[in-house]
């Protein structure tokens, strides 16, 4: 459309009646066809819009999964492995017990929870 502007400006100058009328019309053709384009985008556009609340629907669905994925790690974890705050009483009366005895009777000099558990 540029381009017919621009000869448009070029004939106008040179005074060439037939070619200033060709231009015109296939510059009228142009904008008529910008017109409807922009026309077409536009209720295409309207219509994404409406695919604003399907698209936050599925973020809540997946954000859903997400959770329920966690959960269920979760429960099996706390299956297989118990949960992991009733581990912390018998670890803590071991700990104890180890602190309690007499320096001489230690294998090892300080308390070390890795070594402990190896």
């Amino acid at each position: 459309m540029r381009q017919l502007e621009i000869e448009r400006e070029a004939v106008k100058r040179e005074k060439e009646s037939t070619k200033l009328k060709a231009i015109e019309e296939q510059l009228a053709n142009a904008k008529q066809e910008l017109d409807s384009l922009k026309a077409a985008w536009k209720s295409e556009k309207i219509s994404l819009t409406k695919f604003k609340p399907s698209r936050k629907i599925d973020e809540i669905n997946i954000a859903a999964e997400k959770a329920e994925a966690r959960v269920t790690l979760v429960w099996w974890q706390n299956s297989n492995y118990g949960d992991p705050k009733e581990q912390e009483a018998p670890l803590k009366t071991s700990e104890e017990k180890l602190t309690n005895l007499p320096e001489g009777s230690r294998f090892t000099s300080t308390v070390s929870l890795p070594m402990i558990l190896l």
